[in-house]
């Protein structure tokens, strides 16, 4: 047996039953998650009349351990106050919303646990 020429090699990702190539923005939000988690934040609004009619609602993955229901009852008071003002206006670009419903989140937890999680939120109009 000899050795011919070298070759390249490294760490083979499986990314479900495929092996490709995972791109790096893919592995540093999988790093992010599994370091940080994820929070859904959930509102339905009636759109004719501006107001909230259901929520906030908060499902977290990988990051709710820590929590206690006083916090998570907090975060859900301090993301509704957050988006009331914008809400009562009338808002129709809804994104504007879920930005402000995102920032507010992220620094919330980041101030209260020193974690930055992955904050996704939703809007549902009626």
């Amino acid at each position: 047996m000899r050795i011919e020429k070298e070759s390249a090699g490294g760490t083979i990702l499986v990314d479900g039953k495929h092996m490709a190539d995972v791109g790096k923005v893919v592995l540093r939000d999988r790093l992010h998650l599994s370091q940080d988690g994820v929070v859904v934040a959930l509102i339905t609004v009636d759109v004719a009349k501006g107001t909230i009619v259901g929520g906030p609602d908060l499902v977290t993955r990988g990051f709710s351990e820590s929590l206690s229901d006083e916090l998570m009852k907090e975060a859900k008071d301090h993301v509704r106050h957050a988006i009331e003002d914008e809400i009562h206006d009338k808002v129709t670009d809804w994104s504007t919303v879920k930005e402000t419903m995102r920032k507010s989140l992220q620094k919330f937890f980041f101030n209260k646990s020193n974690r930055r999680p992955m904050v996704m939120p939703v809007v549902m109009e009626i």
